[in-house]
């Protein structure tokens, strides 16, 4: 290279001109290694599968409860979509209801998810709760009911032999309705009684409505 200065040839990536001492800056290490690649932005969502298994495992309520933020909306419809499998074919093994019937208690099913995300989304204000944003409510509500999948294949089980199978399935339910009262709480600025009251009515909507789609479907 030569010396912006006085033209003298000198080494490459010089600071400073031997000849007349003009002091110059080099490349940065960047461009001199060839501009290295930057580094790429971390995933949006969490992907860590077995970390959440693991702490599921000695801690069910609260792996759930620190998994609420709106990047877990796709974890919350996963589980919601792998309990509306289990139902398609907890009722489509069975010879005397089929496939047939599975169908419809599982679109009954997902009405009523829908319709217990928007009663919690939408009343919020009414109850005085820090609103929450909708993917919240999914990634929330969707995890709560996360329990109940192992509980609905112990009651499956449990069919298939001649045991009452329903009980496992109705704690499930209300292990999922404690996790959303817990999820509501953090937001309740009068403890216990507007969380309540707003999960009290969304579970009672999810009951109403599976059971009329339930209904229409059947006809």
């Amino acid at each position: 290279m030569f010396c912006a200065s006085c033209g003298k040839e000198i080494a490459d990536n010089s600071t400073q001109c031997p000849e007349c001492g003009a002091v110059f800056a080099t490349a940065s290490a960047p461009e001199a290694a060839g501009a290295a690649e930057a580094p790429k932005a971390p995933s949006k969502y969490d992907t860590n599968v077995g970390g959440f298994i693991g702490e599921f495992v000695k801690s069910p309520v609260k792996s759930i409860l620190s998994r609420t933020e709106d990047s877990y909306w796709l974890w919350g419809l996963i589980s919601l979509g792998a309990i509306l499998l289990i139902t398609l074919f907890q009722y489509g093994f069975r010879e005397y209801v089929g496939f047939g019937y599975g169908f419809k208690v599982m679109l009954a099913l997902a009405f009523a998810f829908a319709a217990l995300i928007f009663v919690i989304f939408l009343l919020q204000g009414s109850f005085k709760l820090q609103k929450k944003s909708l993917p919240s409510v999914v990634g929330a509500v969707g995890l709560s009911f996360v329990p109940l999948i192992p509980l609905m294949l112990v009651s499956i089980i449990l069919t298939a032999i001649g045991l009452p199978g329903s009980p496992f399935t109705s704690v499930g339910y209300i292990i999922s309705a404690l996790i959303v009262y817990s999820f509501l709480q953090n937001n309740d600025e009068e403890p216990y009684t507007n969380s309540f009251w707003l999960t009290a009515i969304a579970y009672v909507s999810f009951y109403i409505i599976q059971e009329i789609f339930f209904r229409v479907i059947a006809i």
